[in-house]
């Protein structure tokens, strides 16, 4: 509750304000008056001479859009909802303006929500412009205002200057000299005035402003709080530094004084969204419709472009069907002749050749659309297992390149009979528990679907124990589990000098030294599958669906909070000590 008033939550890009459009010019046309722009680099805010505030005070941004024939947008109508549809730009060029069409675009927008509806501007103009300003930059403006608005004067002048003459003009005893730091949204400019008169020559420009001190408050942020580095935006960043930010008279003083009991009255917290029950999106019975559509339409479109590319690929595939069935027949004319083409085609065996050549005619049949005919199985080539049991010493080379041959072939041919053994008998083990579960089920579901989480929940609680056994054995050099880990080591390290053992590998139990050295538990990996299993029965037949091995905590508030306390001075001061931001140039130089 003490932190209530001191609880801020960001703007939402819905809540900026369309720029108004005002109707009462008449008054205003009869005594021509003046018209006001102060077109900064970042804002430009317009009104009439002789109101206390601007009429109009908007981001100075011109938004084109990504599709024909779209609306372009200026100011508060640029929606930060829509800049994925939109190309947002300014007219500046740093704080000097190189967009012409841009800046025209800009007045447009401002006589118009003046509500100007004359067919000329005919009212002087006050327009604000940096300091040294290229000449060619006021050529072209004056070119704007003449030429295309017909105004009858303009007067061009430096926002400071005005400033420093309106907060002086009416003091009783106003002083001749100042020193205005005028800090801009690209740069800031130091500018002496004597004896009421701009010492120009003295003028000092640095190349930070208000979008430096902004992208580093957005980084000093992100860095205290990475997980929540996407939402702190740009955007918001500038949020902060424009409301909630302050100069610090004193900077080492006032960052002591957050070390008292000052600090939590000096601090404040942004909350950001977050949904607890995020909802689905309601979507219209249209929009459903659109959508559905579109996804057909969409679909159409990668048939079509799949169906091409096969049809590129038939002519390739058939090509390749030609010149396998020409080794093919060489088997039969030319035996010597078929081996040289069919080592130099990539196969060993007849029975790959074929197979080959049934696989590229069933990829051509589905490509145009013809009945597919089931693979045929090609048997495995008949081997001459006499010369394993030759010895190399009566061989001649070529025997023993065919001998190796065999040998290859013969571990192939093994290695495949027995994974489809294996294969088999997963299959049948799979069935004979599928049915066994079906039985159970059939008799007592909830007694079944119990001890299934119960069996869970211990092998859980046993690892999570075990774990935490193990966290505390390993916390120090010579604890149990760094002695353990550094003996499986040392005898890796001495079995390397003795003769390998050729039966290594052969067991499963032969790789645990690699988990032991890697500090891992061997029986974990089994413990992951039996619960990933008990998941998978969980899952399909518990309408309570099995619990998750990782329960994560709902959010809350606190979880989705931006403390700012040090930082409130630390992004301002930037501007005075740059070489905190890592920037070289400074007020002092």
């Amino acid at each position: 509750s003490e932190w209530k008033d001191r609880t801020f939550t960001f703007k939402s890009p819905l809540e900026i304000p369309d720029d108004p459009t005002f109707k009462d010019y008449s008054p205003f046309y009869r005594i021509h008056s003046p018209i006001v722009i102060d077109n900064g680099s970042y804002r430009c805010r317009a009104g009439w001479a002789g109101e206390t505030n601007p009429r109009l005070n908007f981001q100075n941004l011109v938004a084109k859009p990504r599709v024909k024939d779209g609306p372009q947008l200026v100011g508060g109508d640029i929606k930060l909802a829509d800049l994925s549809k939109q190309l947002a730009r300014s007219a500046f060029d740093g704080n000097v303006i190189f967009n012409f069409d841009h800046q025209e675009m800009i007045l447009d927008h401002i006589f118009v929500h003046l509500g100007v509806d004359k067919d000329k501007i005919d009212h002087p103009i006050l327009f604000t412009e940096p300091v040294c300003n290229p000449n060619y930059v006021r050529k072209n403006m004056s070119e704007t205002f003449f030429e295309c608005y017909g105004v009858p004067s303009v007067c061009y002048g430096i926002d400071a200057l005005f400033s420093h003459y309106h907060h002086t003009a009416f003091m009783d005893d106003p002083p001749s000299d100042a020193l205005i730091i005028s800090s801009g949204f690209t740069s800031t400019h130091i500018l002496p005035v004597l004896g009421n008169r701009l010492q120009a020559s003295h003028i000092k420009r640095l190349s930070q402003g208000g979008a430096t001190i902004s992208s580093y408050g957005q980084r000093l942020i992100q860095t205290k709080y990475p997980a929540h580095r996407n939402a702190i935006s740009l955007d918001r960043a500038d949020q902060i530094k424009e409301e909630h930010v302050y100069v610090a008279t004193n900077y080492a003083k006032e960052m002591e004084s957050f070390k008292g009991k000052e600090a939590d009255s000096k601090s404040v917290i942004f909350q950001l969204e977050f949904n607890l029950n995020p909802a689905a999106p309601v979507v219209s019975e249209e929009e459903e419709q659109r959508r559905q559509q579109a996804r057909k339409e969409q679909g159409l479109k990668l048939k079509e472009a799949a169906a091409k590319r096969r049809l590129d690929q038939v002519s390739d595939k058939e090509d390749q069907i030609s010149m396998l069935e020409e080794i093919k027949i060489l088997k039969t004319t030319d035996p010597e002749k078929f081996k040289v083409e069919l080592e130099e085609a990539g196969f060993t065996t007849i029975g790959q050749l074929t197979k080959e050549i049934a696989k590229l005619k069933s990829f051509v049949n589905k490509a145009v659309g013809a009945e597919v005919q089931p693979m045929e199985e090609v048997e495995d080539e008949d081997l001459d297992l006499s010369l394993l049991e030759i010895p190399d010493a009566e061989l001649n080379a070529e025997q023993k390149k065919e001998k190796k041959r065999v040998r290859m072939l013969k571990t192939l041919q093994d290695g495949k009979v027995k994974a489809q053994l294996k294969k088999k008998e997963q299959l049948e083990k799979e069935e004979k528990e599928r049915a066994q579960i079906e039985e159970e089920l059939k008799i007592n579901p909830e007694q079944y679907l119990g001890d299934l989480r119960r069996r869970r929940s211990a092998i859980v609680e046993k690892r999570d124990k075990r774990l935490r056994t193990n966290q505390q054995s390993t916390s120090g050099r010579g604890t149990v589990g760094k002695r353990k880990r550094m003996k499986a080591i040392t005898e890796v390290a001495l079995d390397e000098n003795e003769s390998a053992d050729a039966a290594f590998g052969s067991r499963d139990e032969d790789w645990d030294i690699y988990l032991t050295m890697a500090n891992e538990d061997p029986e974990s990996e089994e413990e992951r599958e039996e619960i990933s299993r008990l998941d998978a029965l969980l899952n399909k037949y518990d309408t309570k669906k099995a619990p998750s091995g990782n329960n994560l905590l709902k959010p809350t508030e606190s979880e989705h909070q931006i403390f700012l306390s040090t930082e409130r001075i630390r992004i301002p001061e930037i501007l005075f000590q740059p070489n905190i931001a890592g920037i070289e140039q400074a007020l002092s130089t």
